[in-house]
C-alpha cells in the first residue's frame, strides 16, 4: 500500500475516507487514516518533431489509489510509494538506475 506522509495530507487538504490498519515491524497494529488521491509520475519518450528532428515528450502516468496516512513523521521523505503503484509500470535495474516506464 503506498502511504503518505501527515504533510501531504494537510499541504493537500485531504479528506479521510476512512481508516486503514497498518502492521509495523514492531508487528503492533496501528490504525491511520485512509484517503483516495491521484499518483502520477512524468513519462518521457522520443517523438519525431514536424522539422523531422527527433525531441522529447512527456507524458503523466498513474492511477487513482487508495492511500495510507505513514503512523510516523518522516524527515526526508513524503510518500512511501507501495506495490499498489509500482506495479503499474515497468522496473528496469540498471548498475546504480532505477527506471520506472510503462
Amino acid at each position: 500500500m503506498t502511504m503518505i506522509s501527515t504533510k501531504v495530507v494537510n499541504e493537500v487538504g485531504l479528506q479521510p475516507i476512512g481508516d486503514v490498519d497498518v502492521i509495523p515491524v514492531s508487528g503492533d497494529q496501528i490504525k491511520t487514516g485512509r484517503y483516495m488521491i491521484r499518483l502520477d509520475i512524468p513519462i518521457s519518450h522520443s517523438v519525431k518533431l514536424p522539422s523531422g528532428e527527433i525531441g522529447s515528450e512527456r507524458v503523466m502516468r498513474g492511477d487513482s489509489l487508495d492511500v495510507g496516512e505513514l503512523p510516523y513523521n518522516p524527515a526526508d521523505h513524503d510518500v512511501l510509494v507501495g506495490m499498489d503503484f509500482i506495479g503499474l509500470f515497468h522496473i528496469t535495474m540498471y548498475g546504480e538506475s532505477f527506471i520506472l516506464s510503462n
